[in-house]
C-alpha cells in the first residue's frame, strides 16, 4: 500500500481531501462508489481522525501502513502519518482533482496529477459491499 512512501500518501491528501456524501464512502457502486472511498480517506487524514483513515483500507493495505510506519495498529499508522503532512500539504488539499478512474469488477484504480509532483494512483478493492482502498503507488 504504502510503496511510494509519504510522498504519495501526502498528494492523495493534496488532491482529494473533498467531503464525501451520503451513506458510508465507498458502498455505492460504480466509480461514484471509488471516488467517495479515496476521497473519505484523504479528508480523514487531513481530519486528523486515524479511526475514519483505516475504516477505508483493506486489512492488507493496514498491515502494510502499520509495517510501513512501524506503528502497532492501523489508528497509530496514521496518525504518524497525518503528522508528517505539511500545512502547505493540507492548505493545497482541494486543488488536484482525481483524473481518471477504472474499474475491472472487484478491482478499481485512480489516477490523479499535480503540476508539482506529477501522477499518483490508488488501487482499491470492494470488500463486503464497499470500495477501500488497498495500495497507494
Amino acid at each position: 500500500m504504502f510503496r511510494g512512501g509519504r510522498q504519495a500518501v501526502t498528494l492523495a491528501v493534496c488532491g482529494l481531501a473533498v467531503a464525501a456524501c451520503g451513506g458510508a464512502p465507498g458502498e455505492a457502486k460504480g466509480e461514484k462508489g471509488v471516488r467517495d472511498a479515496v476521497t473519505a480517506f484523504a479528508r480523514a487524514l487531513v481530519d486528523d481522525d486515524p479511526k475514519a483513515a483505516c475504516d477505508q483500507l483493506t486489512d492488507n493495505a493496514k498491515r502494510n501502513a502499520m509495517a510501513t510506519f512501524h506503528a502497532d495498529t492501523c489508528e497509530k499508522a496514521m496518525e504518524r502519518l497525518a503528522a508528517s503532512l505539511h500545512d502547505s500539504t493540507r492548505k493545497q488539499a482541494e486543488d488536484v482533482p482525481i483524473a481518471q478512474v477504472k474499474i475491472d469488477g472487484g478491482n478499481a484504480s485512480v489516477v490523479f496529477a499535480t503540476k508539482f509532483i506529477g501522477e499518483q494512483d490508488f488501487d482499491l478493492k470492494r470488500v463486503d459491499g464497499r470500495w477501500l482502498l488497498d495500495d497507494i503507488d
